[in-house]
């Protein structure tokens, strides 16, 4: 019986695997808990993971992330804690694998997530997996930003220097910003469409125009689509912060070129004075400028009409600015109309014309009037003596 004993016992001795410390071992957790676990190793003795070895935040519990029965790999720190039991650590394990696993995500170009820990002066200090890593402040975003903001978030980044023997890791977002402003921008290109009256906030202004934020992709305004009159200054229209509808007129989705106005969205000047001025009409106007062939008048807000060098007078006129300054206040008939190539054809001679001629239908009508008075005056009693009669 003794016999039999001994033999079992050899048995279970030649099951006893052998370890030493750093060995990495498979352990079933057989309990767990408030502040240690204790896992089967398949050794003499079995093994303790204590709870500070666990990267656990003041509210968790040990219950929280491990579960009896459960099979985990483990490093091994001591062989006898003075209790008899086999001192067990899964942080080793992890920072292991979590080497393993960072180099292979250099080595592949592959995005890892890191927790920013804190910001000093050259950048952002942040724990990828376990280790320290440095996030310099070129390296953070394309956009201005307060670091402060992003202390305790979770990012993505792309790890861009790598020496684990030093244990230095530098992490970068800069790609990968530009990759989602890329698809940002393919996505909102997507959304629009030449005609479309979209809103957007001004964001620059230059000589030429403003450039419009447009949900994140900027749309410029030429100088010229920013009012339907003459424009000499852009901050004379609008300003950098303002709040702005403007009209889609051009959109180049290849090189994300969008070009905008202003001015379409509202009426246009000369829609407006359709069916309110004709052919032949009598109108006043301003004289703004001078060409070689004539003077362009104001008539109506941002329209201005053309009078030919040969409609100023009846005589010859050699320069225009002999007849005519700028500023002046003229009376000219319309004699040419067409609004839907925005041209007016002015002529002041004829306007003259014109004045000139209900001038003498005037004198005409008052002088008959007047002639009519002095026969009645002449040939009253005549009148009066037939009446009688």
């Amino acid at each position: 019986m003794v016999f039999l004993m001994d033999n079992k016992m050899e048995d279970m001795d030649l099951n006893i695997k052998e370890y030493k410390v750093n060995d990495i071992v498979e352990g079933k957790i057989i309990l767990v808990k408030e502040n240690e676990i204790m896992v089967d190793i398949s050794y003499k003795s079995d093994g303790i993971v204590m709870k500070n070895d666990f990267d656990l935040d003041e509210n968790e519990s040990l219950k929280d992330i491990v579960k009896e029965g459960e099979h985990m790999s483990f490093m091994i720190i001591s062989l006898d804690d003075n209790n008899g039991n086999v001192l067990l650590s899964r942080s080793k394990v992890r920072r292991v694998e979590n080497k393993e696993s960072i180099k292979t995500a250099y080595e592949n170009k592959e995005i890892v997530k890191a927790k920013i820990i804190s910001m000093n002066k050259g950048g952002l200090n942040a724990k990828l997996n376990g280790f320290d890593a440095f996030i310099p402040k070129s390296q953070f975003s394309i956009k201005r930003v307060d670091f402060n903001d992003y202390i305790n978030s979770t990012l993505e980044f792309n790890i861009i220097e790598l020496n684990l023997k030093r244990d230095k890791i530098v992490l970068s977002r800069i790609d990968i910003e530009k990759k989602l402003e890329a698809q940002k921008k393919l996505e909102a290109f997507e959304s629009l469409n030449e005609g479309d009256v979209v809103e957007g906030k001004v964001v620059r202004i230059e000589k030429f125009g403003a450039f419009v934020d447009l949900n994140g992709i900027d749309g410029l305004i030429h100088i010229s689509n920013l009012s339907w009159g003459k424009v000499k200054r852009v901050e004379d229209v609008i300003n950098i912060g303002q709040d702005v509808k403007v009209s889609i007129i051009s959109l180049d989705k290849k090189n994300y070129k969008i070009g905008l106005s202003l001015k379409d969205i509202s009426l246009s000047p000369w829609e407006k004075i359709k069916g309110e001025i004709n052919l032949g009409d009598i109108i006043e106007g301003k004289v703004v400028r001078f060409s070689d062939y004539g003077a362009f008048i104001n008539i109506e807000e941002f329209i201005d009409g053309f009078c030919h060098i040969s409609q100023i007078k009846e005589e010859r006129v050699l320069k225009v600015e002999n007849e005519l300054n700028i500023g002046d206040i003229v009376i000219a008939k319309i004699i040419n109309l067409d609004l839907d190539n925005q041209k007016i054809g002015l002529s002041i001679k004829e306007a003259k014309e014109e004045e000139l001629r209900a001038e003498i239908e005037e004198y005409i009508t008052e002088d008959e009037d007047e002639n009519m008075g002095t026969i009645g005056e002449l040939f009253g009693d005549l009148f009066k003596d037939f009446k009688e009669n």
